[in-house]
């Protein structure tokens, strides 16, 4: 009988050409690094054999489910996600073991007749499939006509060479894969589309209960592309969103002075008309990137992300009741409060803020969680002491946590450290509180990691959201 450790592994995939090519490069490494042979499984999945719009298949797991069924099922031992298209949930029994090295992220502009989005006609006809891509070409302002358009790569590209499109916005890592780069594709800047989170990143995921397998795959694993794909899911994870939302998102590492890497992460929301985009951008420690990612997110709802994803909700639910018509039915679809030509006054009461509270007298806590919630933010619990408040941080996955200086025997300065650590805090923003003056706290305070510091008699959330407004 053959050991578990040489016996042929069964990888799971998508049919797609891309999707096979994929998985065979994967296969190639197996059996290259390992010595494994490897066998290619095709499994059809929902979004493979639809034709509809993706956003109408569903928000997330649309290429993903199937395939994790039957690794659950032991048809297969390992599967091969497109990680922009794995949803952010964990799945019990199932871990990513491998973030193999990632290829280009960017989108790609695929037209005969230029190489620049500035030289495209105006009224031009972009075919896509992304709501994302569809929402910041909009936004571009030269009145292109989007297309909405499903299938394959090859698909695609026959249906341009068909003139049903003059030009097509595809993802490099899809085009180098099948090895398309040299017919006319021009790479586009993230300034002006930014790729969707984990764009260009494979996950190859097994079963936690095989311990084989897991250390095989880790041979493949490529630290830089882990550390991007935790930062940009992570992202994804706190908007609540799938990839069917006009959300981006893309982290680039940098090594620091001290060897210790740290990750530039930026993020967009945008509204489906592209009437108003929302940017942001944050820098952290590589370790930390699943917590930086959420604080991305938390900033830009905070800043009208929010609304424009109640708009993209809303959208999607017209699309299906109108029989799927993909595009956008009235470009005055976005509120006048995400209209570029209005620019946006943020009212926090818009989006209510997750609040922890940690202090060691009941009193405050009862009433500073009743002045808040009066306020219009959402005071998600409470705790006396820094085990509490670690414990509900990472459970509750707040946007912010006021910790008080004078904590009992304890330090709030030790607790802003400890919540700012390996992402303890859960991605929240900490700022300190206190009875007494913020001078006699000033180079402590300076110090932490907080983000800012009240005075308890000023407590309110006005007050909490001008601080957050002005965090780095």
């Amino acid at each position: 009988m053959s050991s578990p450790r040489h016996r042929p592994l069964r990888l799971g995939t998508r049919g797609s050409p891309l999707a096979l090519a994929q998985a065979g490069r994967i296969a190639q490494q197996l059996r290259e690094q390992c010595g494994r042979p490897t066998v290619v499984v095709p499994v059809a999945t929902p979004g493979d054999e639809s034709t509809a719009p993706i956003e109408r298949l569903g928000t997330t797991g649309v290429f993903t489910t199937t395939l994790r069924e039957a690794l659950l099922d032991g048809a297969v031992d390992l599967v091969v996600h497109s990680c922009k298209d794995l949803p952010t949930a964990p799945v019990p029994g199932l871990h990513v073991a491998a973030f193999p090295a990632r290829e280009d992220p960017r989108d790609a502009l695929v037209w005969p007749g230029g190489t620049s989005l500035d030289a495209l006609p105006h009224g031009a006809r972009i075919g896509t499939g992304s709501p994302r891509r569809a929402a910041l070409l909009r936004a571009i302002g030269r009145q292109l006509q989007i297309v909405p358009i499903r299938g394959n790569i090859d698909t695609r590209l026959r249906k341009l060479a068909d003139g049903e499109v003059d030009a097509l916005v595809l993802a490099m890592a899809g085009l180098s894969r099948l090895g398309l780069l040299k017919g006319p594709v021009t790479p586009l800047s993230p300034a002006l589309l930014m790729p969707a989170p984990a764009q260009g990143v494979l996950a190859v995921e097994c079963r936690t209960d095989d311990p084989v397998t897991t250390a095989q795959l880790s041979t493949l694993d490529h630290p830089p592309s882990r550390a991007a794909a935790i930062a940009e899911r992570g992202f994804l994870a706190a908007l609540g969103a799938g990839c069917s939302v006009p959300a981006g998102a893309l982290a680039e590492l940098a090594a620091e002075a001290t060897g210790e890497p740290r990750v530039r992460l930026s993020g967009v929301i945008a509204a489906p008309d592209g009437s108003s985009v929302i940017r942001a951008k944050l820098t952290g420690a590589a370790g930390d990137g699943d917590a930086l990612g959420r604080r991305l997110a938390h900033r830009l709802l905070r800043h009208g992300g929010a609304a424009l994803l109640q708009c993209c909700q809303s959208d999607a639910l017209m699309a299906t009741k109108n029989g799927g018509n993909w595009g956008i039915a009235s470009h005055g679809a976005v509120p006048a409060s995400g209209n570029a030509t209005a620019p946006y006054t943020w009212h926090h009461e818009r989006v209510s803020i997750r609040c922890l509270l940690v202090d060691d007298n009941d009193a405050f806590l009862e009433s500073a969680s009743v002045l808040l919630q009066r306020e219009g933010m959402t005071v998600v619990g409470v705790a006396s002491n820094s085990a509490e408040a670690l414990r509900q941080a990472r459970a509750l996955r707040p946007d912010v946590i006021l910790v008080d200086i004078g904590l009992g025997e304890e330090s709030g300065f030790e607790l802003a450290r400890l919540l700012a650590q390996d992402g303890q805090g859960g991605g929240a923003e900490v700022i300190l509180i206190s009875a007494r003056a913020e001078a006699d706290y000033a180079e402590l305070i300076a110090d932490s990691p907080a983000v800012g510091f009240l005075v308890k008699p000023d407590l309110s959330a006005q007050a909490i959201s001008r601080i957050l407004d002005r965090a780095p």
